[in-house]
């Protein structure tokens, strides 16, 4: 500038619509505004205009603020009042006045440093308490106009040791963008830009509640990270070589002190402070499922981004492995509890921090019944140990070993069938729930899958009669178990066996067999055809007397279809006939046997055969004297040889007895007649033709 007044000040119109002072050495701005012509005029409606000249003391913009409370008065008659903002063109999304951000319209980039914007509001309404704020620093001025009056003045400054800076830089911010705060457990450095060279400097770290490192550092000779210009001053930019982190939200102000050889001073030691602007960031948190030693579960991220954008996630867990996903899948090996540490990060770095604990549960203890034979045509039954439960519903998973699995949600039994012989298939079963710790998994070892046995069976027999045994073999080895079903009974044996059929007909025999693996058998069949035996009949029983021949009346329906046999043959014409003759000397039981021609079935009868005695009894006599009938004897014993005779009462006693062929009894016992009645008689003798001694008894009445 040109023109120094009184070598103290200089003084200019605006003309461009707005100005920008800057110098090298330090100096005092104020800025005041005249009425129309530069003093009191009138009121508006009498031809004047609104306001007195009014004067304001400026804050440099490095001396600025980022929240003000004022007050504004409509005393003396003040109709309007405004306030005039100048900030950084990047911070103008967070300026508000009242906590309501300003419209567009009423903002302009600085036409002389567009790095900078002025903002004008109107202040509306009673007199009151205002605020404006914003994320950096701003200064401000107050104007009221009135008819007669006016006032402004500056809302405040900050009184800054412009020999310092501080400066922030969040450690993971990847936006490109200078940060003005940062957050809650987030790693952020930490600098400190001085006008000299220092020759030590002094971080009082203990000082800072909450932070982590809180131990002072004392560097000497520290070397600069790099040089800054501002506001065409070289700053020498300083850190510490490390992060560090923030408990709590606030504003924090860490006290530093540092010397140098250019500082003006008796200890060449000035001090300053950084500071830090913490904010509650986003928040991290994640949910845990239930979870099984060894499942893989799946930790969601359910953070609070609280307006920031998230960019980048890590998961720490304890066995050292990361992940860097919004949501993790991870198994734990065995049970207990687990740390896991979640943070995200936003594009400025701020990072949200939790760590929670994993509960791994014991797993649901597991079981599995299996009901089945390891056959070919076997079909195995899976019963799981866990219950169906309608307020927890399981899943069963089955994996039969054999390439084929299956999920169902509605049974715990499933079956399976095993085609492939001569393996070993190993079954695995595990089952998990809607809700909370699933089951480990079960093997169970399907056994070698075996063939099934083939019955076989034949059956021989001389003839294939009824009421004959018709004997059943089986050429089968390695079988443990018979059953046999001939169709009018079963059996169990073992063959060779015979079974007999009680009836004629034909008969579905059929054979199931299981070896030594428990396999069975389809059954094997034959049909045996049973036929009738003959229906044979001797003949009535016959008697004849001695030295009559007698015919046999044997009969059969269609005789020249059979064979005959007459046992014993001894006094028969011939014993291959169905009729011969017969002239036994004593009694005969002839037996016949009529064989089918066909068939060969065969079947017999006897019959009895006897001569008749040749000794006669008559049937009553009468002792009276007449000469007639007088006595009771035996008649025909000319070939008698050996004789006895005895005459019984009613009673028993033993009126008469002889061995005298040729005596008889006169009615007499005892030398007195008898009474008349009933009397039994015996009779036994021999003769040539009956070497065996005859008996013949019967009854006869005697009459007076």
């Amino acid at each position: 500038m040109t023109g120094l007044i009184n070598n103290f000040y200089y003084e200019c119109a605006d003309s461009t619509g707005g100005d920008y002072f800057e110098s090298d050495k330090p100096m005092l701005v104020s800025q005041y505004t005249p009425n129309a012509n530069q003093c009191w005029m009138p009121p508006p409606q009498t031809g004047g205009s609104y306001g007195d000249p009014e004067m304001f003391y400026l804050s440099p913009i490095e001396q600025g603020q980022k929240s003000v409370l004022f007050y504004t008065s409509r005393n003396a008659n003040i109709n309007y009042v405004y306030t005039n903002i100048i900030l950084p063109t990047t911070a103008i999304n967070s300026l508000k006045v009242d906590g309501n951000p300003i419209s567009s319209i009423n903002t302009r980039i600085h036409p002389n440093n567009p790095n900078y914007t002025v903002a004008v509001e109107r202040l509306i309404g009673p007199a009151a308490q205002h605020t404006i704020t914003c994320d950096s620093t701003f200064t401000a001025i107050v104007y009221g106009l009135g008819y007669y009056e006016s006032y402004g003045y500056n809302v405040g400054t900050n009184i800054n040791n412009l020999n310092s800076y501080s400066a922030i830089k969040n450690t993971f911010n990847t936006s490109g963008n200078i940060d003005t705060f940062t957050c809650r457990n987030t790693p952020v450095r930490l600098f400190a830009k001085i006008a000299y060279p220092a020759t030590s400097i002094r971080w009082r770290l203990s000082q800072v509640p909450g932070i982590t490192p809180n131990v002072d550092s004392i560097i000497n000779n520290p070397i600069p990270l790099n040089t800054e210009s501002i506001n065409g001053r070289t700053y020498y930019v300083y850190t510490l070589q490390q992060d560090f982190t923030f408990a709590n939200q606030g504003t924090f102000t860490i006290p530093i002190s540092y010397t140098a050889a250019l500082i003006p001073n008796c200890n060449q030691t000035e001090y300053a402070s950084v500071t830090v602007v913490v904010k509650p960031g986003p928040q991290a948190d994640f949910s845990i499922p239930s979870a099984c030693p060894n499942q893989s579960i799946v930790l969601t991220g359910t953070s609070s981004t609280n307006g920031f954008n998230i960019g980048s996630y890590l998961w720490n867990f304890p066995d050292g492995s990361t992940q860097t996903t919004v949501n993790a899948t991870k198994s734990f090996p065995a049970i207990g509890s687990y740390p896991v540490r979640y943070r995200i990060y936003a594009d400025n770095g701020c990072a949200g921090d939790t760590t929670k604990t994993v509960v791994i549960g014991s797993p649901v203890s597991l079981s599995v019944q299996a009901i089945g034979k390891a056959c070919a045509d076997s079909v195995f039954t899976f019963t799981s140990s866990i219950p169906v439960n309608a307020a927890n519903p399981p899943s069963w998973y089955w994996d039969f070993g054999d390439g084929n699995s299956a999920t169902i949600t509605n049974s715990n039994t499933i079956t399976h069938s095993y085609t492939a012989l001569g393996v070993t298939r190993t079954l695995r079963h595990a089952v998990g729930f809607t809700t909370g710790c699933g089951t480990d998994t079960v093997t169970y070892i399907i056994p070698v899958i075996n063939s099934n046995p083939t019955a076989a069976f034949s059956f021989v027999s001389d003839t294939l009669c009824e009421k004959r045994p018709v004997q059943f073999n089986a050429a089968l080895t390695g079988i443990s178990s018979w059953l046999w079903n001939f169709g009018n009974g079963t059996s169990t044996a073992s063959p060779p066996l015979q079974h007999t059929f009680t009836n004629a007909g034909s008969f579905n025999v059929s054979l199931v067999v299981k070896d030594v693996n428990g396999c069975g058998s389809l059954p094997a069949t034959n049909i045996v055809t049973i036929n009738s035996l003959p229906v044979i009949s001797a003949g009535p029983d016959k008697y004849f007397r001695f030295g009559n021949p007698v015919t046999l009346d044997a009969s059969i329906s269609n005789p020249g279809n059979y064979d005959f046999i007459w046992t014993p043959a001894t006094y028969l014409n011939l014993a291959t006939i169905l009729n011969p003759v017969a002239s036994p000397d004593r009694k005969m039981i002839y037996t016949v046997v009529a064989t089918d021609k066909s068939t060969h079935c065969a079947a017999s009868d006897s019959v009895l055969v006897k001569p008749i005695s040749i000794v006669q009894v008559p049937n009553a006599f009468t002792p009276n004297n007449d000469g007639k009938n007088d006595l009771f004897k035996v008649l025909g014993t000319e070939m008698v040889t050996q004789f006895n005779f005895k005459i019984f009462n009613r009673y028993g006693q033993l009126v008469f007895e002889t061995s005298d062929k040729n005596q008889g009894w006169d009615g007499k016992w005892k030398g007195q007649p008898v009474l008349g009645g009933g009397f039994i008689y015996i009779i036994t003798y021999s003769a040539p033709n009956y070497p065996d001694a005859q008996v013949v008894k019967g009854s006869f009445v005697l009459i007076r």
